[in-house]
């Protein structure tokens, strides 16, 4: 996760603070909110969602190793905002 391994990154999403982020894409209906703004903007979604995740663990950006396993997955670590939004990628731990 970029965000949370740079912290130059990590400190400009969480500047953003509670401002809602949307991904202005005239094109995509999926990631952004599309020309006329009926778009799902899973972007901005998984974005805030992150910075929430990024701001509860602290100064390192990185949440304890407890909140990271996710049930099911022995071994990997899930985001659960990837998770949430049924986009889980899972990293091998090690």
């Amino acid at each position: 996760m970029q965000f949370a391994a740079h912290a130059g990154p990590r400190r400009m999403l969480l500047a953003t603070a509670a401002a809602a982020l949307v991904e202005a894409s005239p094109h995509d209906y999926f990631w952004g909110r599309g020309v006329d703004g009926s778009g799902a903007n899973h972007l901005g979604l998984l974005l805030m969602q992150l910075r929430e995740e990024l701001s509860a663990a602290g100064p390192s950006g990185r949440p304890s190793p407890a909140e990271s396993l996710e049930p099911g997955a022995p071994g990997g670590r899930v985001s659960s905002a990837w998770a949430g939004a049924g986009l889980a990628t899972t990293r091998c731990a090690g």
